[in-house]
């Protein structure tokens, strides 16, 4: 393979808050980071912009309808190949409006959804989702998890 050509998986990852609350999933059979919490997140598709796989994301996970202009980019985090099957780029947004109330709409892979007061997050978040959250809630719109010495895994 040539070493100029990256493979990059792209997620994209949704932020919903309310009432000083954040909504977070937790996962299941999903064979990575069962039993952790993360936000409402999946990878973008072949042919669809990151807003429109957003959407069409939160509206798989939590059965909710939010509009492309109703998600505000807020945050890039860049996780290396070293750690992971290959490099990722992780896309935060805002969802500063929605139609619905979420709820565990796949619970094959969920084991429930819940609101979270954002002082206190939970133990079990996981570490690279809870790292671009931090950044993203002091207003850092790029950082970088796992370049550093010492990281093994994507975490």
């Amino acid at each position: 393979m040539d070493k100029h050509i990256l493979k990059i998986k792209i997620a994209v990852l949704a932020y919903f808050e309310k009432d000083g609350e954040v909504l977070l999933q937790k996962r299941k059979n999903t064979g990575w980071r069962d039993g952790w919490y993360g936000l409402v997140a999946g990878h973008v598709d072949e042919g669809e912009s990151y807003k429109l796989a957003l959407c069409r994301e939160i509206k798989e996970e939590t059965g909710v309808d939010v509009l492309e202009e109703d998600l505000e980019f807020s945050h890039f985090l860049s996780i290396p190949a070293k750690i992971s099957d290959c490099s990722r780029q992780y896309f935060y947004f805002i969802v500063k409006k929605w139609n619905g109330t979420p709820e565990n709409t796949e619970p094959e892979k969920c084991d429930g959804i819940e609101w979270f007061d954002k002082s206190s997050l939970p133990d079990n978040l996981i570490p690279v989702v809870k790292s671009g959250m931090e950044k993203m809630l002091v207003g850092e719109k790029y950082s970088e998890f796992g370049w550093e010495e010492g990281y093994t895994e994507l975490s």
